[in-house]
Formats: structure tokens, sequence, C-alpha cells
């Protein structure tokens, strides 16, 4: 874990309130395509793959390696990636719509949306719903041990994402996590995050570009540091290295620890010095034990600091 300040790795310990992204975050991101529900399957693809061609999300690099086709960026116009709702292009001089049910409505597109536990991208063309594709992710190795650990430590959990409910309450089951905001836009997280500070010290990790607002709001904003976006990791506050979500619980261990071992140093120094200070005002300090006192001290407060690291293993 990249911590970029010492108050950062302080404000791990004081943490009451941890909200996680799902995608990337509790998941592995590594989306699967499963099934495509169209009247022409090699059609609605061909429609998905040129208007995720030119974007870094992993489920538009899914359709990409599903279709594994030449992308002709001559057909490709007007480009535009919505958070939260999808993307639309002129794809040979018709619109294109992929994305959420969002996208659609607020086109007035009329589709069939089943409540399945996965995730869809819907398609639609010149004005017509052409269908859906589903995608499959993995929840990481560690995502359950990391929120069992949390639980044990007294910690609330919350999910928060984008997705459709069905999909949220299912990945929140698998986890054990009660509270979840589902369907929600960046501006809605940022909000959502806001009211919790108010009464909470709040965390929020995540790992996408449209986590960047929250990442910044929160009390202490976390990115992942492989499949995080550059703008998510530059916004945050610590940076989870190899994507693995248990090593949040190894911070908030190593912060408790630091925390404490500064608390004794500041005692032991300060503690000494008034002691140092009221035999000297009585008469019984000499130069030998002022001298203890101040460099002595620091020695031993640098020397116990250094438990920190024959600690770590112990964590």
């Amino acid at each position: 874990v990249l911590v970029k300040s010492g108050s950062d790795l302080e404000t791990f310990s004081q943490l009451d309130h941890i909200v996680f992204d799902k995608t990337g975050t509790l998941t592995k991101g590594e989306f699967v395509v499963t099934k495509v529900y169209a009247e022409d399957k090699d059609l609605i693809l061909k429609l998905a793959s040129h208007a995720e061609s030119k974007s870094n999300h992993p489920i538009a690099l899914s359709i990409l390696k599903t279709y594994n086709q030449p992308i002709v960026d001559a057909d490709i116009e007007d480009f535009k990636e919505i958070f939260g709702h999808g993307i639309t292009i002129k794809y040979q001089g018709k619109l294109c719509l992929v994305g959420n049910d969002k996208l659609l409505k607020s086109h007035h597109i009329v589709y069939d949306s089943p409540k399945i536990n996965h995730s869809l991208v819907h398609v639609a063309y010149d004005g017509l719903y052409m269908g859906y594709i589903v995608l499959e992710d993995e929840l990481k190795i560690s995502a359950k041990q990391t929120i069992d650990t949390l639980k044990k430590m007294g910690k609330k959990i919350s999910l928060m994402t984008g997705d459709h409910e069905f999909i949220a309450k299912d990945i929140a089951n698998k986890l054990g996590i009660d509270n979840v905001y589902y369907e929600k836009l960046p501006y809605e997280k940022k909000q959502i995050i806001d009211t919790l500070k108010r009464e909470e010290k709040v965390a929020f990790i995540g790992d996408g570009m449209n986590d960047a607002p929250v990442l910044m709001s929160a009390d202490l904003g976390v990115s992942m540091g492989m499949l995080g976006s550059d703008l998510a990791v530059e916004a945050s506050d610590a940076v989870i290295m190899t994507d693995e979500p248990i090593h949040f619980i190894d911070a908030i261990k190593t912060s408790t620890l630091t925390r404490k071992v500064v608390l004794q140093n500041m005692s032991l120094a300060i503690g000494t010095k008034f002691i140092v200070l009221i035999l000297g005002a009585l008469g019984f300090a000499n130069m030998w034990l002022a001298i203890f006192a101040d460099v002595g001290i620091s020695l031993i407060a640098v020397i116990h600091a250094m438990h920190i690291l024959s600690a770590k293993n112990e964590l």
C-alpha cells in the first residue's frame, strides 16, 4: 500500500465507515461475455465493439476481445462516453447507443431489461432496440476475507455502485454487506459520501475514472494501482498496488501500531523532560541528566519506533 502522507496513514486508524466500489475493487474487473441476446448476434457485437473501441473500461475491453475483428474507424463519428450511462456514437451516419437502462431511457428507446445477476450492455441503433450482451465478473480472492475482518474490527461497511439493484445486492449478499447503494451516478456517490462524513470518518475504495470526485471527497480515498485509472490514482490518498483489498486491513493495522508508538514516544519524551525540569528546579539535576533527557530520550524514541519494522511480520 502506497500512502501519500503521514496524515493519511494516521487516518487509516480513525475510520468508522468504509465504502467500497464494486467493479475492479471487490470484483476482478475481468468481464467475460457469456451470452448475446439478439436476432443478429454478429451485428450487435459489431455495433457494441465499434462504440466501445475508444473506451478503456473493463467491459469495453471484454466486448472487443469477444468481437475479435478489425475496427473501422472511418465508420465512427461523434464518440461520447457518458459516465453512469454508456456510449453514444454515429455508426455509418446513424445513432448507436451502447450502455445501460438510463442511456436508453434518455433517448426514449423501447426495450426489455431482464433481471439477472450479471452486468448487461444494451444496444440500440437508428432508434431501434437491437438486444443486449451479458457479461460476468468474479469476486476477488480476498474480498470476502476483507469484509469479514473489517466487521470484526467493528467498522461499518457499504457497497456503492452504478449497477442495477439485483446485481449490486447479489454481490452484497455473497460478501455479507448489508448496506448497498445502487444505480448511483458519480455526483450522487459524492453526495452520499459528503452526507456520511458529517457524522463519521469515511473511506472510499474505488478504481475508475468516474470515482475520482468521490475519492477526493472522502476523508480517505483509496484506489487500485493496477486496474485503477490514472485519474483515480492521482485523486486518492493511498494506492493498493496489488489490487487485492485485503491489504487495506494491513494498512489499518500498520496505522494503528504507528499511532500507538508515536503516542508512547511523545508520552515518554514529555514525561521525562517534565520530571527532569522539576528535579532541576529543586537542584537535583546535573548536566548529564539534562543530556539524557534531551539526546538520550530522542535515541530511545528512535529505537522504539523501529519496533514497527520488527512488528510488521506480526500484523
